[in-house]
């Protein structure tokens, strides 16, 4: 399993957050995600053999005009 905190650019409200995090839930290989809309930032653990840092970035940006920036 790996950790990776990133920021995100984009989100106006709590339901941008909520948006982001039911997209990556639908995601193979994420075991856990949480997303602060008033810390414009976004936590994922997930399983390096399913998924990867670029894959999560691109479905965050999938969600709407989002970007994620590693922490």
């Amino acid at each position: 399993m790996q950790e990776i905190k990133f920021q995100i650019k984009g989100m106006h409200c709590t339901s941008c957050a909520f948006l982001i995090e039911e997209n990556l839930k639908g995601q193979p290989g994420i075991i856990q995600v949480k997303v602060n809309h008033s810390g414009q930032n976004g936590e994922v653990i997930y399983d390096e053999n399913s998924t990867s840092e670029s894959a999560i970035f691109q479905r965050v940006r999938e969600a709407g005009d989002y970007q994620a920036e590693k922490i």
